[in-house]
Formats: C-alpha cells, sequence, structure tokens
C-alpha cells in the first residue's frame, strides 16, 4: 500500500515548525483546529496547544477545512481531505469529538481501490482509535465510484458522491483536541471477510469457522427462543453455517445418540413444527432457525454433551456458542447443498453426489421427534430421511443461523 504525497510548494526540511502565537481569547473551533496529512511522519509537527496543528511553513489548518493531497491512485490530480470535528452532548459535561472525514476530487483512475485513513496523536508511531474503543485505519472501497466500507469498517457510516465520500463515526471516541494529523493511503482492494462484516455468500466462509451453505433473502426467526431477534446481531436470520467434518477433534464426525438411556423413550411436548407425522417429516420454513431451541428443549429434558444436541451445543467453533443441531429442514438443505443440487426448504434431498461438506455415507441426526422413541435422521448417502430410536448412535454435524 502506498502512502500520499502531501502538494504544498514549500520545499521539504526536518526543522520543526515555528509554533503559532495564539491571543488570548480563543474559540472554542480555534480550540480544537486540526491537522492533516502529514504522511508518515515526513512533516515534523509541533505546536503550543494539542488543537493547534502546524505543518510545512507553519500554517495552521482547522477542522472543516480541506486539504489537497495526492495519492497513488490519483497519480498528479490532487484530492481533497476535510477532518469534520462535532460537539458530543453529556450529562453535565460535554466535548468536540473528531465526528467526520470527507475525501473529494477523486478520479476516475481510482476505481476498485482502497482508501486507508488514519489519526495520529502527538506521536508519529500512535494510532488514535475513531470509532471504537480498538480500530484505528479506516478503509473505504471505492466501488466504481459508489464508496462502501472496508475490512472492519463495522461502526461508520459511508455516504457517496461524485468522486467524492464522507464516513462518519458513528459513536466518535477521539478528541479532537486530541488529533495531530492525518494520513490518506491508496491501495489494492481487500475483500472484507464474512466473520469481520463483509459480504457472506453461499459456499464461502461463514462466522464461525465454518461454510454457509444456504441463505433466505426474506430472513427466518432463529436463537435459542427462536423469536425475530434471534440472531447475533438481534434480527431475523439469513444464512445457515455448517461447522467442518473435524468440529469433534477428529477427522470424522462424531456419531452419537440422540438421547440418553434415560429419556431415549421420553416425549418432549415442547418441540414442535418437527415433523411428528410418519412415516415423512414436515419439510417447512416453520423449520428454519428452529433447531437452536430444539436442542436446548433436548437438553433441558436431562440429556448431556454425550449425545446428538449436547455435543453441538458443547462445540464452539470460531469462539461461537450458538452452534446447535439442525431440524430436519435445515437437514435436508445440508443434504442438498452437500450433493450440488438447488437447494429448497420444501424438496426432498434428491439426485447429485456428496461433493460438498466432507460428509459420511451414513445417517446424520436430525433435532426433530418422530415419536416418543423415535426421532429423524437422513442417510446422506442415499438421500433417505427416516425415523429411528433414540438410542442409536448416528453421526451429527453442528450448524448455526446468523
Amino acid at each position: 500500500m502506498s502512502r500520499n504525497l502531501i502538494d504544498f510548494k514549500d520545499s521539504y526540511h526536518d526543522d520543526p515548525a515555528t509554533p503559532v502565537k495564539k491571543s488570548g481569547k480563543r474559540s472554542p473551533r480555534a480550540l480544537f483546529s486540526l491537522l492533516v496529512l502529514a504522511i508518515g511522519g515526513s512533516f515534523l509537527v509541533q505546536t503550543t496547544l494539542a488543537s493547534n496543528i502546524s505543518l510545512g511553513s507553519g500554517a495552521t489548518v482547522e477542522f472543516g477545512q480541506g486539504i489537497m493531497q495526492t495519492t497513488a491512485c490519483s497519480g498528479s490530480q490532487p484530492i481533497t481531505v476535510t477532518p469534520v470535528t462535532d460537539f458530543v452532548n453529556a450529562a453535565s459535561a460535554g466535548s468536540f469529538k473528531f465526528k467526520s472525514i470527507t475525501v473529494s476530487g477523486i478520479p476516475t483512475d481510482c476505481y476498485g481501490t482502497d482508501f486507508t485513513l488514519s489519526a495520529y496523536g502527538q506521536s508519529d508511531n500512535a494510532k488514535l482509535a475513531l470509532f471504537n474503543t480498538t480500530t484505528s485505519d479506516i478503509v473505504v472501497h471505492n466501488n466504481a465510484g459508489t464508496f462502501e466500507a472496508g475490512v472492519g469498517g463495522t461502526g461508520i457510516t459511508i455516504s457517496s458522491g461524485s468522486g467524492s465520500f464522507t464516513v462518519s463515526f458513528d459513536a466518535p471516541v477521539s478528541l479532537a483536541s486530541a488529533v495531530y494529523k492525518v494520513t490518506i493511503q491508496s491501495g489494492p482492494h481487500t475483500v472484507w471477510a464474512c466473520a469481520l462484516g463483509g459480504p457472506c455468500v453461499v459456499n464461502g466462509a461463514g462466522q464461525a469457522g465454518g461454510t454457509i451453505y444456504y441463505y433466505n433473502a426474506s430472513g427466518f426467526s432463529c436463537g435459542a427462543s427462536y423469536s425475530a431477534t434471534g440472531s447475533p446481531d438481534g434480527g431475523l436470520c439469513h444464512y445457515l453455517e455448517v461447522a467442518p467434518n473435524t468440529w469433534g477433534g477428529t477427522s470424522t464426525d462424531l456419531a452419537k445418540p440422540w438421547a440418553t438411556s434415560a429419556n431415549a423413550f421420553s416425549d418432549i411436548a415442547s418441540i414442535a413444527n418437527d415433523g411428528k407425522v410418519k412415516p415423512y417429516p414436515s419439510l417447512s420454513t416453520a423449520a428454519l432457525g428452529l433447531g437452536y431451541k430444539n436442542s436446548e428443549l433436548i437438553l433441558a429434558q436431562g440429556n448431556d454433551a454425550t449425545t446428538a444436541a449436547g455435543a453441538a451445543r458443547a462445540y464452539n467453533g470460531g469462539s461461537k456458542s450458538d452452534w446447535y443441531l439442525p431440524t430436519e429442514t435445515e437437514l435436508n438443505l445440508l443434504c442438498q447443498w452437500s450433493r450440488g443440487v438447488a437447494t429448497n426448504v420444501t424438496t426432498s434431498c434428491v439426485g447429485g453426489s456428496l461433493v460438498k461438506g466432507n460428509f459420511e455415507p451414513g445417517p446424520y441426526w436430525s433435532s426433530s421427534e418422530a415419536s416418543n422413541d423415535w426421532a429423524w435422521y437422513l442417510y446422506m448417502s442415499t438421500n433417505y430421511l427416516t425415523p429411528v430410536g433414540k438410542s442409536s448412535a448416528v453421526y451429527l454435524r453442528p450448524i448455526r443461523a446468523f
């Protein structure tokens, strides 16, 4: 990634700039004036106040003023960077915070690149956190003139203009008076992984080290309570993610009973929409995302980690604790995906061959009951969904919804 060169006519020098004298009366705007684009410390900054920025010839710059720069992608055409401060009110207190930054005059030669902006304190090496307590770099992707959050962009809002963008920090944390300089760089685009809040796609990596095998644009209820706010971000779920076959610490899936011997003949009345009508289960959208709640109900009956639901819930791949045993519908979709055929909620898994997910050719448990002593499982090798006794040792594969 190439850092920008500042477009100043002053000759380069290494001597500190002369401090700017302040009058006896200062406006709040002057007290929180800014800094700008010193590239990798190539200009030294010296001030009498933290809010007072001087660089090059010693000229000061305030928040809200634009500075023209060039970056690697813009060639000789300068772009303008304008930082903005805002007063953040609080009970019996308040402070000026570094609120947003606008970059304009971006040429079409910068299509496809990432811009990275950072702010620094008095030490050249001390990046400031800008929009949460840990993130300092702001990465913005130029998608053919439409600007999008890049890697680590959760917590910012981006608005696009014609050859320009404005990044606003949802919860700014850096005091304006702490900012001494800002840098901007342009470089190749880095794809933002799903696990970091980037785009998630079927067959791509999920949030927790698994693979996304199903997407539903409308969304579905999910979570331990099977609700419209059950996803990790508090809304509907849209994706199903399957764990790798090594999830249990071996090279193949584990095989466990559905229930302990003490519960092998006991019905769990609270499990609903699970297809208790034999010989076929009910494949429906009502069972999407329901496996988490089913798994919790199975454990509440007194079953433990020696059972399929217990082992699935105990898995914490990707440091996530919301893995569970799929319903018969979620398992059927997993079969369709693994066999390379189109996924359809209400269609039984038929055709294709096992090409994805490294599944065993035998049966896999669902979290859906068929009767007091039977639960549904699915043969991956023969596409056959059928009930069997709960005490049988059958393969399992954890999934999660988000």
